[in-house]
């Protein structure tokens, strides 16, 4: 199984509404990843958690668990998302 280019991730561009009107948002077009982003409370404040979930004993991409967060995490700083 050959998984998309990590080029190809983008959250979307109206992330924050859907987390609020659907409770979270889940994006399995990256499979075995799965992408899980939620509104959670911390220290009083409102913001956006995701979790990305794979199965270590499929292909995945190349990329261990720490680059994939990286990306991740460097997706949601670009489309300055509070994640």
């Amino acid at each position: 199984m050959k998984i998309k280019s990590v080029e190809e991730f983008a959250f979307p561009q109206d992330l924050e509404s859907i987390v609020r009107q659907e409770g979270y948002w889940e994006d399995e077009s990256f499979e075995p990843l799965i992408i899980v982003v939620d509104q959670v409370q911390y220290k009083g404040e409102e913001m956006l958690s995701y979790q990305v979930q794979f199965d270590l004993f499929r292909e995945s991409g190349g990329m261990d668990g720490n680059q994939w967060e990286d990306m991740f995490r460097n997706k949601s700083m670009k489309q300055n998302l509070s994640c």
